[in-house]
């Protein structure tokens, strides 16, 4: 690893003028805390901003909670001087060994690892900093950013020097930079001006050169896996960061191909950093544990990642890991580890939960899914920290129809669940033939713990269904499936990503009355007192100016072609199906809901938890992916709502499913095919009401509030989820 700059051996020079005043406490903010380098930092700028710049300072000092930060000094320079030979004239004055050149941006427009690499840098020789020119021929271009450093003729700030390096150039008036890399370059074989190393933001090219075109962010960066011969912990550029902090620890270099797609977009919000642990490689001479590489994706994504690799002994690997983490001195928000039966693994996750003083976030990915994990990079940072709260319990309901069943079984056999374990309990009715007994009998779940349930009294489909799931807390939900739905191998990422933002995300994405997730997309509505009737919600929303046709919605139908129910609604549900069917509030035979077909559904659950959204204002997330795409559909098997089937009949609800993509690492897998390749905010998702005419929350819930008071002859508020107490029993 490259030899550190001794303490208390580089000057800071900071450039501030009249434009850059009003930022200037941002600006120096890096330099407000104790340094091992860093000894004294020279702010130079024109006499005519001297008094507000000493006000500046004094402020920012009072309130620094750093008192060992370095020195800071004002340098005035003369209004004879432009920028750069200020810059230079006054870094000649310092005491130390190296100097730091920044203008007037300082660090603002560098990441987080190329600050830190200026800030304690190593022992260079040569000038180091993210921002070089090449001449070649007459000719001046931009060196790329890059994590492998790159020879250039000369720099621009910032970047570090050795401070008797700039004697001569000092003495010059014009073309500071070049004339500085000209000077560094006479002396050396090479010809080599000064290394460029770590990102910036790619405004400063256009700056410093006269039409040149030859920075395109979209494709930058186009080599190939190559070991970049620098163990600095520089990332790659993103143009803004969050406070997050992650962490991919894999076995293998081709599981981080794999996962590249979603790494890439990782890098442009947060600070990643990635290790490889079980590669079998021979670690360059002089370097201990671990080697820095990195490895640039194809030509659609364009990026690279950096990554850490491990060559050790196996009796050593399963400490170097944390030891890794630990190198950095950060604490991580989250960190990704395979879910594979590995020591390494298991004493990362072990470790991670008992020895760093704090938890990060352990989420556990299955290699054979992370082809197909991109849709994660829509998640918040919030949401990536409740990875590990919700927990789906998938509930099939059977009778005797063991060839459908077998299909849906087959079908939840071959999805992705990306790591989490999931229970399944099949429910048997009294009647279930030999046959779908001796299926379930069989059957062989992997994804988790597996029940099994049989009726000795016939129960009929009401009670199967309703009684199937009962939650346990509030971060359990349950996935409904009749064994005539079959699912799509990616049900569960729409599931898990509508669960974590509108359950788990920001305060401002949740509401109480949501009540669940549909997996199935509508395409009749089967509620209007007239009939069934087509449904396209794409063009329901074109046609009434929604800014993005595409979009999820929320409808107040209750799907049972494959959706996960909310543990807080499914609970008041019992409560009011237990009031309800006694006739204990209205009699059994009175119509809640106004003008719905489904009032003469008296042997369906379905007809009475529209009633209680009915009243309550209650919404499902319903999936509007083009072509009635779905993450489940319906065969329309003949059994207890279904006496005969028709071909044409059966297309009417049968849907296609969202399939696993060929080359996923391309156009991921289509569950980001929403817009701005997100979950909408809570706000923004249209609302429809039981007959598919567009709505609002609040209209939903007025209507039902209205209807409510004509039921029960009382108006008065009622604690959330509370049935008792809204229907004025309690």
């Amino acid at each position: 690893m490259d030899t550190p700059a001794r303490p208390g051996t580089v000057t800071a020079v900071l450039s501030v003028n009249s434009e850059s005043l009003s930022a200037l406490d941002q600006t120096i903010l890096p330099f407000l805390k104790a340094s091992k380098s860093i000894r004294e930092v020279l702010l130079v700028f024109p006499e005519s901003i001297n008094r507000p710049i000493r006000q500046t300072i004094r402020r920012a000092i009072l309130l620094t909670e750093d008192p060992g930060h370095p020195e800071i000094s004002l340098r005035p320079w003369s209004g004879l001087w432009d920028e750069p030979l200020a810059i230079t004239r006054t870094a000649l004055k310092a005491t130390t060994e190296l100097v730091l050149l920044m203008d007037t941006k300082g660090l603002r427009d560098v990441d987080d690892g190329t600050r830190d690499m200026l800030l304690e840098p190593p022992a260079a020789l040569l000038p180091m900093g993210p921002r070089g020119m090449i001449v070649s021929l007459g000719n001046v271009s931009c060196a790329e950013s890059s994590i492998a450093p790159q020879h250039a003729s000369y720099l621009i700030p910032p970047f570090i020097i050795h401070t008797h390096k700039l004697k001569r150039v000092a003495r010059q008036a014009q073309d500071i930079w070049a004339n500085l890399g000209r000077q560094v370059s006479d002396s050396r074989s090479d010809e080599v001006g000064g290394i460029v190393i770590g990102y910036s933001r790619p405004e400063w090219c256009a700056r410093n050169t006269t039409g040149a075109n030859f920075l395109d962010g979209s494709s930058l960066f186009s080599v190939n896996v190559t070991e970049t011969g620098t163990c600095l912990a520089i990332e790659a550029p993103r143009e803004s960061r969050m406070s997050g902090r992650f962490a991919l620890i894999f076995p293998k270099i081709s599981h981080l191909r794999l996962l590249l797609p979603l790494a890439c977009q990782l890098q442009q919000t947060y600070s990643l950093r990635v290790l490889i642990y079980n590669e079998d490689v021979q670690l360059r001479n002089g370097v201990r544990d671990w080697q820095h590489q990195a490895m640039a994706s194809n030509d659609t994504i364009g990026c690279l990642i950096q990554y850490y690799i491990i060559s050790s002994p196996l009796r050593e690997k399963s400490l170097l890991p944390l030891k890794w983490l630990i190198s950095f001195n950060r604490t991580y928000d989250v960190v990704v580890l395979p879910r594979i039966e590995d020591p390494v693994a298991s004493s990362v996750a072990w470790s991670l939960s008992q020895s760093l003083g704090y938890n990060p976030v352990v989420v556990h990915l299955s290699i054979e899914d992370l082809p197909y994990t991109l849709w994660m990079s829509s998640l918040s940072l919030t949401e990536w920290r409740n990875w590990n709260v919700p927990r789906i319990e998938l509930s099939v309901i059977t009778k005797d129809r063991p060839s459908s069943l077998g299909r849906l079984l087959t079908s939840l056999s071959q999805s992705r669940f990306f790591g989490d374990t999931l229970d399944l309990r099949v429910h048997l009715e009294q009647s279930s033939d030999m046959e779908t007994m001796r299926l379930v009998e069989n059957f062989d779940w992997k994804a988790g713990r597996l029940f099994v349930h049989h009726r000795v009294i016939h129960g009929g489909l009401l009670p199967a269904v309703v009684e199937s799931w009962y939650p346990h807390g509030n971060n359990t939900y349950g996935l409904l499936l009749e064994d005539d739905v079959e699912l799509s191998p990616l049900f569960y990422a729409w599931a898990k990503m509508a669960i974590l933002r509108y359950r788990h995300g920001d305060s401002t994405n949740k509401s109480p009355q949501l009540f669940g997730i549909s997996l199935y997309q509508q395409k009749n509505l089967e509620l209007p007192s007239e009939g069934r009737r087509p449904f396209d919600a794409r063009d329901i929303f074109a046609r009434n100016g929604i800014a993005h046709p595409s979009t999820p919605y929320l409808s107040p139908i209750p799907c049972s072609w494959g959706a996960v129910y909310f543990p807080e609604q499914w609970r008041e549900f019992h409560r009011y199906l237990s009031l309800r069917l006694p006739g204990s509030t209205v009699k059994i035979n009175q119509n809640i809901v106004p003008n719905v077909r489904s009032n003469k559904w008296t042997q369906s659950w379905k007809k009475y938890f529209i009633e209680l959204v009915y009243l309550r204002g209650y919404v499902m997330l319903y999936p509007n992916f083009q072509d009635f795409v779905s993450l489940s559909t319906n065969h329309l098997e003949v059994g207890s709502h279904v006496k005969v089937r028709s071909e044409e009949k059966q297309s009417l609800f049968l849907l296609p499913l969202m399939q696993l993509p060929i080359t996923p690492e391309k156009y991921g897998t289509g569950i980001l095919e929403l817009p701005d390749r997100s979950l909408p905010n809570w706000t923004s998702l249209p609302v429809l009401n039981l007959t598919g005419s567009l709505s609002s929350l609040e209209s939903l819930k007025r209507v039902g509030e209205s209807r409510r008071a004509e039921l029960a002859g009382c108006d008065v508020n009622s604690r959330l989820y509370d049935i008792l107490g809204f229907m004025c029993l309690a």
